[in-house]
């Protein structure tokens, strides 16, 4: 868990860093040109610094669809150009892109809240019945996810000031819910769980500067409850866990 912890966080603080928050408008890509990826398997590395400078040159705003670490294959799109652009420029943009059929959490942050995930989920298995491990990886989870509300849920590369590249990423509100929806699904029915995640989600709240964060941590904190008073049947605990929400 520590090594995965580690990864992320580096993987995170670097997108953090280098990721420029300006107030501007993407155009709308909805109806731009379409390109479909040309192989299948997970979307390893985008060299978005590259594709900024050949989009410089052809004066083309580029929305690459398809997230890091995603799995696509030929028939789904994997990037947009505002504009026809000639067959060597596209032949430049898809250079740029490296397929894996693995994945790695050094090049994809997302996969580590996927495995700490499935390791706090065993941990709770009968065969197993660790809990003290399933609270170990909430801990990792909750510091990855107080990194995690410090980014935007996109990513802009900019050229001389101007936005070139707009790279999709997992939403925050989409990654929180697949983290709590298996949490709670496997550890409703502990209270000392259900407390650890509500102390999570109330650091993250606290921590979070972005109102559509603040709405899915809320959202979380609802859904949360809900399973607890279907699962938990004593009344103390559960008013514990009312009282901790207040």
């Amino acid at each position: 868990m520590s090594e995965i912890y580690k990864s992320a966080k580096t993987n995170l603080k670097r997108q953090i860093n280098i990721e420029e928050k300006k107030d501007f408008k993407f155009p709308d890509s909805d109806n731009q040109q379409a390109y479909n990826t040309k192989t299948s398997g997970y979307v390893q590395d985008v060299a978005t610094t590259i594709i900024a400078d050949i989009a410089v040159k052809a004066n083309c705003k580029i929305h690459i669809i398809s997230p890091k670490g995603s799995f696509v294959n030929k028939v789904q799109v994997l990037f947009k150009t505002e504009k026809n652009v000639e067959d060597k420029i596209l032949d430049r943009i898809y250079e740029n892109f490296d397929f894996s059929r693995n994945e790695y959490v050094e090049d994809n942050y997302v996969l580590a809240f996927k495995q700490l995930t499935e390791i706090a989920l065993k941990a709770m298995s009968p065969g197993i019945n660790d809990p003290e491990t399933t609270l170990n990886s909430i801990d990792y989870l909750s510091e990855l996810l107080l990194l995690r509300v410090q980014k935007e849920d996109v990513i802009i590369t900019f050229k001389d000031d101007k936005p070139f590249i707009l790279l999709n990423s997992i939403t925050f509100e989409k990654l929180l819910y697949q983290v709590m929806l298996s949490l709670r699904t496997y550890c409703k029915h502990d209270a000392i769980l259900m407390k650890k995640m509500l102390e999570m989600l109330k650091n993250l709240l606290h921590k979070c500067e972005i109102e559509t964060y603040s709405s899915s941590i809320k959202i979380e904190v609802e859904n949360l409850l809900i399973d607890a008073k279907e699962a938990i049947k004593n009344e103390r605990d559960l008013k514990i866990l009312q009282n901790a929400v207040e």
